[in-house]
């Protein structure tokens, strides 16, 4: 139940090589009108951490206040890297939302 009028990009980890077949899903799914921010491999590499590091930054760039991800691990390494930004955890197979926070330890 998202609201696509409040949707403001699309944030992939998935790199520029892999734009025209993933704007052609974005499409096919109804989602072709959204920004489409994809992962630069010179400026982040593909492991988990890269792709956090990539998804943080261009969440923080581009004004979003939430954001969904699909996997935990990243979800938690965005939100520690973000910690004002709103992460959601999607688990597609319960389909439910887990908000996260990763801050640090005291």
């Amino acid at each position: 139940d998202v609201d696509l009028q409040k949707v403001r990009a699309v944030i992939t980890g998935r790199p520029y090589a892999d734009l025209a077949r993933t704007r052609a899903w974005l499409e096919r799914h109804g989602f072709g009108h959204l920004e489409l921010v994809m992962r630069t491999p010179d400026a982040h590499d593909e492991t988990s951490e890269g792709a956090a590091a990539h998804k943080a930054a261009a969440a923080l760039s581009c004004g979003v206040t939430h954001f969904i991800e699909s996997d935990p691990v990243q979800a938690l390494l965005i939100a520690k890297l973000a910690p004002l930004l709103r992460v959601i955890w999607w688990d597609a197979h319960t389909r439910t939302g887990t908000l996260i926070s990763a801050s640090a330890w005291r």
